[in-house]
C-alpha cells in the first residue's frame, strides 16, 4: 500500500486511503476527487498546497467521504452527485426514515454517512463543473450506486475519467452486492453495462477508479468488463441488457423502441430530423420508483439514440411530444431539451404540469421543470416536415393525456400512450389509475374518440405496435361503457365523481416552494359536477405563526364548471422544528355543508431549486 502521493502526470496525483483519492494540483491550490478518510491533507502540505478548493464526489459511500468534515475544516467546498445529495446534507434524516424491516430495497445505502455534511454544489448529470481552467463533464454512471457519476476532464493533455467504483480493473468490479438494487434482481448490473457503454463513447484515454488499477487500454478494458457483466446478466435473467435494445419499423420513417421501459417512437423525416413521441427510461430496471428513498428522484440515462443515427440516418432530434406526463414516458425530456436542443410540444392541458411539476398532486411526475415551446389545441393539425399530425384530448389513463394521429404510407396510425393495450381476455384493455384525475366519463370519452378516428395501427405506450379493426375498437367502447356503469353503481354519493375524482377539491400548488420569511400564493380549486351552483368557503389551517391574507376564501362555482380563489400565506422566519417540509390543509364548506379538511398541500421550506 502506497502511503504517499503517487504522481500520475504533471498535475495529477493518486493517494491510497479508504479509497483512492485523486488530487489535481496547480501551484498552491488543489482539488480532490473523492476524499477517503482525509489523510491526503498531510501530503498536500508537503507539496506546498496551502488551499484545498474543492472535493468532488463520485458517489456517497463512506469510504469515499468519511473524512469530509476534515476537508471542510480546511476550507474546502463540497460538490456531490445530484441524485445523492440527500445522503450527504440530509443523512441524519435518511437514517431516521430508512426502512429496517420488510426490506426489499437491498441497495447499499447502509454505507451512507451518519451525520449531515454541508454541500456547496450539485454535480448534475450531463452538465459541467469548472475549476482553474479544467472543465469536468458529469456523466451519469449508475451501477455501484443508483446516483454514481463519472467525472471526465482534459488533464495534462489526456482525457481522464474518474470512474468511482464503476470498474476496478479490466473485466472486474469492486463488489457484486452493490449491483443489486431490488430483492433478487440484477438491475444494477444492467445499469453498469449501459454506464460502461456510454463511458466508452467518451473516448477517454485513462480511467482512474476509486479501487483497483489505473487503466490505460480503455477500450479493451471496457469491452471485457461489458462482456463479462452481460454474460452474468443473461445467465441470471435470460434477458438481454438495455444496450441491446433495437428499434422496430412500424412503417417506413416511423420506428418504435419496445424494450425500453415505456415504448417510445421516432418519426424521421427525409431531412434526417426526428420527432419523438415520448422518451423515458432505458428499461424496466431503470424505472426505480419502488426502491427510491424520500429525497431521491427518477434518474434518466441516455439510451438508443445512437442507433437511430447509425441505422436510420437521424441527424437531429427536432421535437419531442409527450403522450402524457408520466416519468416513465418523459424522464428523458430534460436531457433532450438541454443537450439535443430539442423543442417540447404538448397538448395544451399538459403545459402547467410540465412547467410546474410541483403544482398538482398527481402520480409519476418528474422533478425537473420543463420549458414548453408549443402548446397544441384539441383537434389541431400540425405540419412537421413532410408529416401531417393531429392531436386530440384523450383522457382515461390520465386527464393530462393526448392521442396523436398520423396518416403515412396509406395507413392511419394512432399514438395512444397508456390508454389502451391488447389483452388476450378482453381484446383491448384500459388502464385505471384514480390519482391521475379520473372522472366517470373519461375512459368512455377516449374510447369513442378512437372509434371515430378508425386508426389501423396502434402505437401504445408499452409493448409493440399492433393492427386494430373497427370491431375491436367497438368492443373497447363497450368495455369502457361498462366501466362507467360500475362507477355509477358503486359510488354511494349521488355525485359519482366525488368518489372517482380524488382531487375534485384541491390546493394549488400542491408543493409550494418558499423559505422561512417568505410568502406564497395558495389557491383552492373546486370542480362542480352538479347542475346547481356551489357556494364555497375554504379556510386554510396553518401552523402556529403562519398567516393568510384571507382567513376564509369565498367563491362561487357555477354548475358543471371549475372555480377557485386564492390567498397569500406568509411563513415566519424560523423554520418549524427544523423540518424541510410542512403539510397544511383547508377546511371546506359547500352550500352550508361542512365537509372538513378535504384539501391539503405540502410546503417545501427549502424553497425553489431544491427539488430532489
Amino acid at each position: 500500500m502506497v502511503d504517499t502521493l503517487e504522481r500520475l502526470s504533471d498535475h495529477l496525483y493518486r493517494f491510497h486511503d479508504t479509497c483512492d483519492v485523486y488530487v489535481i494540483v496547480f501551484e498552491n491550490r488543489a482539488l480532490c476527487i473523492d476524499f477517503g478518510a482525509g489523510d491526503v491533507l498531510k501530503e498536500l502540505r508537503a507539496l506546498g498546497v496551502s488551499r484545498l478548493d474543492w472535493v468532488l464526489h463520485t458517489h456517497h459511500h463512506r469510504d469515499q467521504c468519511q473524512g469530509d468534515n476534515l476537508a471542510r475544516k480546511h476550507g474546502a467546498r463540497l460538490a456531490v452527485p445530484r441524485y445523492e445529495r440527500f445522503l450527504f446534507d440530509e443523512a441524519e434524516n435518511f437514517w431516521r426514515n430508512r426502512r429496517l424491516y420488510d426490506v426489499y430495497n437491498v441497495r447499499n445505502t447502509y454505507f451512507t454517512l451518519t451525520q449531515n455534511i454541508p454541500v456547496d454544489a450539485d454535480l448534475a448529470d450531463y452538465e459541467k463543473f469548472s475549476w482553474n481552467g479544467i472543465e469536468f463533464t458529469i456523466l451519469p454512471t449508475p451501477g455501484h450506486t443508483y446516483g454514481s457519476i463519472t467525472l471526465i476532464a482534459q488533464i495534462d493533455g489526456k482525457r481522464v475519467a474518474f470512474t468511482g467504483d464503476l470498474i476496478a480493473s479490466p473485466g472486474k468490479v469492486q463488489t457484486l452486492y452493490d449491483l443489486q438494487f431490488n430483492y433478487g434482481g440484477f438491475d444494477g448490473v444492467n445499469h453498469a453495462i449501459l454506464s460502461l457503454s456510454n463511458l466508452q463513447k467518451e473516448n477517454c484515454e485513462i480511467l482512474c477508479p476509486s479501487h483497483g488499477v489505473i487503466i490505460r487500454d480503455v477500450d479493451a478494458a471496457i469491452d471485457w468488463t461489458i462482456r463479462k457483466l452481460t454474460e452474468f446478466y443473461e445467465f441470471n435473467t435470460g434477458a438481454a441488457p438495455a444496450t441491446q435494445n433495437q428499434y422496430v419499423e412500424v412503417l417506413p420513417g416511423i420506428y418504435g423502441s419496445y424494450a425500453s421501459c415505456s415504448s417510445h417512437y421516432a418519426i424521421i423525416s427525409k431531412s434526417g430530423k426526428a420527432l419523438f413521441v415520448d422518451y423515458g427510461s432505458a428499461g424496466w430496471e431503470f424505472l426505480q420508483p419502488h426502491i427510491l428513498h424520500d429525497g431521491e428522484g427518477q434518474r434518466f440515462i441516455r439510451h438508443t439514440v445512437d442507433a437511430l443515427r447509425d441505422r436510420y440516418g437521424m441527424t437531429s432530434i427536432d421535437v419531442v411530444i409527450p403522450s402524457h406526463y408520466h416519468d416513465d414516458h418523459i424522464c428523458g425530456f430534460p436531457y433532450l431539451q438541454r443537450h439535443e436542443n430539442t423543442q417540447i410540444w404538448c397538448y395544451e392541458n399538459m403545459v402547467d404540469v410540465l412547467e410546474r411539476p410541483y403544482g398538482l398532486n398527481i402520480g409519476c411526475l418528474i422533478h425537473d421543470p420543463l420549458r414548453v415551446d408549443r402548446a397544441i389545441a384539441d383537434g389541431e393539425h400540425v405540419k412537421w416536415e413532410e408529416f401531417d399530425l393531429t392531436v386530440y384530448y384523450a383522457p382515461g389513463h390520465a386527464d393530462y393525456h393526448m392521442v396523436m394521429l398520423v396518416e403515412h404510407c396509406g395507413k392511419r396510425v394512432a399514438f395512444t400512450g397508456d390508454n389502451m393495450f391488447p389483452d388476450e381476455k378482453f381484446g383491448l384493455q384500459h388502464s385505471l389509475i384514480y390519482r391521475n384525475h379520473v372522472h366517470q366519463d373519461s375512459h368512455l370519452f377516449m374510447a369513442r374518440r378512437l372509434l371515430d378516428f378508425q386508426p389501423e395501427i396502434i402505437c401504445p405506450g408499452h409493448r409493440s405496435h399492433f393492427d386494430v379493426t373497427p370491431e375491436q375498437l367497438k368492443g373497447f367502447v363497450d368495455r369502457t361503457a361498462e366501466l362507467r356503469r360500475h362507477f355509477i353503481s358503486l359510488v354511494h354519493d349521488p355525485i359519482t365523481n366525488h368518489g372517482v375524482d380524488i382531487d375534485w377539491v384541491s390546493l394549488y400548488p400542491f408543493q409550494p416552494q418558499a423559505k422561512p420569511g417568505e410568502s406564497f400564493e395558495l389557491t383552492c380549486r373546486v370542480t362542480n359536477y352538479t347542475d346547481e351552483k356551489y357556494e364555497v368557503e375554504a379556510e386554510p389551517i396553518l401552523p402556529a405563526g403562519w398567516r393568510a391574507s384571507s382567513k376564509v376564501m369565498q367563491f362561487v362555482v357555477p354548475a358543471q364548471k371549475k372555480g377557485e380563489a386564492s390567498t397569500t400565506v406568509s411563513i415566519p422566519k424560523k423554520k418549524k422544528n427544523g423540518l424541510p417540509k410542512v403539510a397544511i390543509t383547508a377546511d371546506i364548506t359547500i352550500n352550508g355543508h361542512h365537509l372538513g379538511q378535504l384539501a391539503h398541500c405540502v410546503v417545501n421550506l427549502n424553497g425553489a431549486g431544491h427539488v430532489l
